[in-house]
């Protein structure tokens, strides 16, 4: 089953009423990449929760205080995803828009809000490439990063391009004086973002090298190096500022105009 654009904000609104409806309030949203990060987008700016965060960045504080913490997903399918968060850090809250409970009932799942009861196999809009989102007013961005050092550590710059109908737009790039590659291509994103939320770009693919960053960034990974974490964190608060976003990896020799751009320190 295909689940539209449309049918997705009608039930998402749909789901925010119920969890109005319990009559209890959240601080933080835990968005379960991929899907739950356009729902916990959605259910933040409805319910007034600042705080949406990644599962990489969960404590335990975040699960002990007085259950301040909804955890949001598109659905429940096996369960097997709030099963091994339960494993790890107990009792907590959920939100999804469809729940399976014949498939759920492996792991003894069920969420706490949800919407619609299915065994449907269900296609969402973000993964079916002939489903376009209402986009009226939105003009397409494609930006490239890239950071790098001589020696690492050692001398090194960061910079990003950003471009409208195959033409640059902006490219800026500066020079660093001790660095290493990861922190020169967090410094590389986070400029970009910076300047993507200047310009009030609402749309925008992203590409970048570094496949530690930008799965670092998205929560796919976890950050080791406390030094980056700082670096992840502001990347992530400023891509909630962008409505939509894509962000991938390619590989260096397709990335070759930012590394000219930064000096071909690579």
């Amino acid at each position: 089953m295909f689940v539209t654009y449309e049918q997705f904000g009608v039930l998402s609104d749909m789901l925010v009423d119920v969890i109005q409806q319990s009559g209890k309030t959240y601080e933080n949203i835990i968005a379960i990449p991929k899907g739950g990060l356009p729902l916990a987008t959605h259910l933040a700016n409805k319910l007034g929760i600042k705080n949406i965060i990644l599962p990489n960045q969960i404590t335990h504080e975040l699960f002990s205080e007085n259950d301040t913490a909804l955890v949001v997903d598109d659905l429940v399918d096996s369960g097997i995803t709030l099963f091994e968060l339960q494993e790890e850090h107990g009792h907590f809250d959920s939100a999804v828009l469809f729940f399976k409970p014949t498939k759920a009932k492996e792991y003894n799942i069920e969420p706490t809000y949800y919407v619609k009861t299915t065994d449907k196999w269900l296609v969402f809009p973000w993964e079916n490439p002939n489903e376009k989102p209402n986009r009226e007013g939105y003009e397409e961005y494609t930006c490239y990063f890239d950071g790098a050092c001589k020696g690492n550590p050692g001398p090194g710059s960061s910079g990003f391009i950003i471009m409208k109908d195959d033409k640059v737009q902006v490219e800026e790039s500066i020079d660093l004086d001790h660095t290493t590659n990861n922190v020169a291509e967090y410094n590389a994103i986070i400029m970009l973002l910076r300047r993507v939320v200047d310009l009030n770009i609402k749309d925008v693919t992203i590409y970048g090298d570094s496949k530690l960053v930008i799965n670092q960034v998205l929560g796919e990974w976890k950050v080791k190096k406390d030094h980056l974490k700082p670096m992840c964190q502001t990347a992530q608060n400023l891509l909630k500022k962008i409505p939509n976003y894509k962000i991938k990896w390619i590989p260096r020799d397709k990335n070759e105009s930012v590394n000219k751009l930064i000096g071909g320190k690579h």
